[in-house]
């Protein structure tokens, strides 16, 4: 009889080990807040050896590994005092456990406050509208605009072997990122820019500022 107890005993708890294993994508995924589990095959290793989870006895393959990683949901959590968005992982550990985490990597509990911007101009605000065609121009030459005020150069070593697929264009920046700033003077035959237009030839500075952007 002992025996028999004992037995059934043995073969109670594997059947709770392998029903804890085979449920544990079911447990994460209970509550919304609760980190998912997903599996992500790496086949980097071809002899490595994995085992895979499924609804029925475990099945071992080769060449291939997994990898575990935590899918932390969508950033829709809210600080209570500035509404800025966080991720539910983001809160503070002392809050884990309880139903109103706080978040404080944004206001540290709304003791950060920063004033509201002022109301710019009315001129600057009709040329972002985008209702005129004057806006609209600006709007789509406003980078050139814009320079037209930088007294100096971006430097640097920039890499544009990532735009040559058909992804979204990427800036990739190599090494240390610099401002380069000219001769106040310009070379012999070529146009004033940067801090040239506000220094050489002041008599005509105006429309040497409109021939750096003649081609908007």
């Amino acid at each position: 009889m002992d025996k028999d107890i004992a037995k059934n005993s043995r073969l109670y708890r594997k059947q709770l080990l392998f029903n804890r294993k085979t449920n544990v994508l079911n447990e994460t995924g209970a509550s919304s807040n609760a980190p998912r589990k997903r599996t992500v095959t790496d086949i980097s290793t071809p002899n490595a050896i994995f085992i895979t989870q499924t609804q029925g006895p475990a099945i071992k393959k080769r060449k291939r590994r997994t990898r575990e990683y935590w899918d932390i949901g969508d950033a829709d959590c809210i600080c209570q005092y500035c509404r800025a968005y966080f991720w539910n992982e983001e809160r503070k550990r002392q809050t884990h456990t309880t139903t109103t985490p706080e978040y404080t990597h944004c206001c540290l509990n709304g003791k950060v406050e920063l004033p509201q911007l002022k109301r710019p101009p009315q001129l600057l605000l009709d040329l972002t509208d985008g209702k005129t065609p004057r806006s609209k121009h600006f709007i789509q030459n406003i980078r050139s605009y814009n320079s037209m005020f930088a007294f100096t150069s971006m430097g640097g070593k920039i890499d544009n072997s990532l735009n040559q697929g058909n992804g979204p264009p990427v800036f990739k920046l190599q090494g240390q990122n610099y401002h380069r700033i000219g001769s106040l003077l310009p070379i012999e035959g070529e146009q004033p820019k940067f801090a040239q237009l506000y220094i050489h030839d002041t008599t005509n500075e105006i429309s040497n500022r409109i021939k750096s952007v003649s081609h908007c």
